[in-house]
């Protein structure tokens, strides 16, 4: 197994030009990488530890390559970094947060009506309308011609985009015709039925965590009863108390009226229970 990571200027085709490598300044155990077709953009987050400024510093805007052997783990572009100083001065620590190539399609806005065709005619009129648009950038180029792996799918209804950046365009068009969309870590476009592509990492994949200590060396398992059983909560509620309360009243004296005045009414100094109490 052979790890590079490369960080350098983008390029329109897979990789920058003999981009520097930054393998053994990474923090491995910092690593984080979410990839997932339900979330138009993958994530890779990683820190570097540089001394004595033996590498230049990467900027925002620089592509980022994670790779194993020839497998592609991350592609996509470095969108922000958090600089600090380690216990030295001449120790810098950059915290690097990355963005898959989704960010080079979500740099125009898509404003058109598109005629009612089948949803992939959409999605590629789309890609070509962004790239006629950006003054030929060479990202939007790259994406109109390597469309191979755009289905046309289902013919929807016209369709009117008012401002919406690209990727929220392609949701809109999945969604309506039972469809999903990504771009992978080669800058391709993908436009695919649900279930046609398979997690082909999985395939070989066993569960076996007593013995397989390289694949699930990192193996936990919780047990809880939480939240199983019904709970009734009261609030608010009077009971009704097992002892008993004498209130004695008294006018004046032999029980005569108290200052003249006949079926004189007290007060209880406590809210007395009703025919409806608990």
């Amino acid at each position: 197994m052979a790890l590079t990571l490369t960080i350098g200027t983008p390029y329109k085709a897979q990789g920058a030009s003999n981009p520097p490598s930054y393998i053994e300044f990474v923090d491995f155990n910092s690593i984080v990488i979410q990839n997932s077709v339900q979330v138009a953009s993958d994530t890779m987050e990683f820190t570097l530890i540089i001394h004595n400024n033996e590498i230049d510093s990467p900027v925002a805007g620089n592509e980022v390559i994670f790779k194993d052997d020839d497998t592609i783990e991350f592609g996509g572009v470095l969108t922000s970094i958090d600089r600090a100083l380690g216990p030295e001065p001449s120790i810098k620590i950059l915290h690097c947060s990355c963005k898959d190539y989704v960010y080079f399609l979500n740099r125009r806005y898509v404003n058109k009506l598109y005629a009612s065709q089948a949803a992939g005619v959409t999605v590629k009129e789309i890609l070509t309308d962004l790239y006629t648009n950006s003054n030929s950038d060479v990202h939007y180029e790259f994406f109109k011609d390597n469309v191979t792996n755009v289905d046309n799918g289902d013919t929807l209804a016209a369709f009117t985009f008012d401002k919406i950046v690209p990727s929220q365009a392609f949701d809109m068009i999945a969604q309506s015709t039972g469809m999903q969309w990504w771009i992978d870590f080669d800058k391709k476009v993908y436009f695919k039925l649900l279930n046609t592509k398979n997690a082909t990492h999985l395939e070989e994949l066993k569960l076996n965590v007593e013995d397989d200590i390289n694949t699930h060396y990192n193996f936990t398992e919780s047990e809880s009863v939480d939240g199983i059983a019904t709970q009734i909560i009261l609030r608010d509620m009077t009971l009704l108390s097992t002892t008993s309360q004498v209130d004695r009243f008294t006018g004046l004296k032999d029980g005569k009226d108290h200052q003249s005045e006949t079926k004189k009414i007290f007060m209880l100094n406590r809210t007395p229970f009703t025919f409806l109490h608990v």
